[in-house]
């Protein structure tokens, strides 16, 4: 990489338009900005009153900015007491350590690979104009490239909110992605009325059991429903009766404890996205699928559109309560507005979550470009 100017690394520096997610020192240090500090125009460090949090220990002092760590030495600041305070050196290249007058050697972050090279073209592009009326005519674009960052930092920002979640799950099931994911999908298709049920469904269902029935879809709603408790308080006919035999005979076999039914609201719920119909969804949903994690992770967007865009027919067209004929008679289908909702909040969480747990930049970057 070139040379960049310092200006150009203090304008990141105190704007934050750089990567946050998982910031460590270039010796492993986790380091947390509290505050990025305010930029110094007279002589001494290029940053004052900054606070950070490194390796759990919040420290208040002065930041240093350079292109390389060597340019600490090249410009003295081994030999000036006034560098004594530094907490943290920001530098885009580390190539040397260095020591303050002290002997200390401060903590040093690189934004090498934190850095948006599109945003630093525009940046040279300007700078590199013949004069300023040749940048006047792009001056739009300023404003669009902080508006992007902003959108950026905003996006982070919601997807780390919305993964604390999705981490407290995988920690409940040992660090396994797939019932986290399958866990994670069911939440979603429970909306904002039954998100809350349909975590507690999901985390009582034995993928194990669902692997090995998933070619019998009757079964898979037999499972589902009777896990549910719903079997337990719906009006009987054929199909229901069908679906308590084989929900027993599970039960007997494997031990199963179903929820109670309290759990679930009804209202205010339209009956196409009614508990049993969105859990007759997800009863064809695995019918069809071998891997949430899988899927969940490597599809693009619109394969994974389609694979939401499921319906349930035959017994579901007449029915959105379990004995209880509909007016009409309807395929149930998951509609767009659901299957966006689990784009933005399933997947993008799930991959976001994922690419910051194994340090992996392109499933980040991929659940940013998917809320973008």
């Amino acid at each position: 990489m070139k040379r960049i100017p310092e200006e150009y690394i203090h304008f990141i520096w105190t704007k934050g338009l750089f990567d946050h997610i998982d910031l460590r020192g270039t010796e492993g240090e986790e380091l947390e900005i509290i505050e990025r500090g305010i930029l110094n125009r007279e002589s001494g460090p290029d940053i004052r009153d900054a606070r950070l949090r490194i390796d759990g220990q919040v420290w208040v002092g002065n930041i240093e900015i350079h292109f390389k760590s060597s340019d600490w030495n090249l410009h003295h600041h081994d030999q000036d007491g006034a560098y004594d305070n530094v907490i943290l050196h920001v530098v885009v290249h580390h190539d040397k350590a260095i020591k303050t007058s002290k002997g200390v050697i401060p903590t040093h972050l690189s934004l090498e690979s934190r850095m948006d090279i599109d945003h630093l073209r525009q940046f040279e592009s300007f700078t590199q104009a013949a004069n300023w009326t040749a940048c006047s005519n792009r001056l739009d674009e300023v404003e669009r490239i902080h508006s992007i960052s902003m959108k950026d930092r905003m996006l982070v920002h919601r997807l780390e909110r919305k993964g604390r979640m999705l981490t407290e799950i995988l920690n409940m099931n040992h660090g396994d992605w797939e019932k986290a994911s399958f866990i994670c999908l069911a939440r979603g298709l429970g909306g904002k009325v039954n998100a809350e049920p349909f975590q507690i469904l999901a985390q009582n269902i034995d993928l194990g059991l669902i692997a090995k029935h998933r070619d019998n879809l009757p079964m898979l709603e037999a499972y589902l429903l009777g896990m549910s408790g719903l079997l337990d308080s719906a009006e009987k006919d054929d199909y229901v009766d069908e679906l308590i035999r084989d929900f027993e005979f599970l039960k007997h076999k494997y031990g199963l404890r179903p929820m109670r039914p309290e759990a679930w609201k009804h209202a205010p719920v339209r009956p196409a996205s009614s508990p049993v119909v969105r859990i007759a969804q997800l009863a064809r949903l695995n019918h069809q699928i071998e891997s949430w994690h899988d899927l969940l992770l490597h599809t693009d967007s619109s394969g994974l559109l389609q694979r939401f865009d499921i319906s349930v027919d035959g017994y579901w067209e007449k029915h959105h309560a379990l004995g209880r004929l509909s007016k009409s008679s309807s395929v149930k289908r998951i509609g767009a507005s659901m299957q966006h909702h689990l784009l933005i909040n399933v997947v993008s969480v799930l991959r976001f979550t994922y690419g910051r747990r194994l340090r992996l930049a392109r499933y980040r970057d991929s659940a940013i470009s998917l809320l973008e």
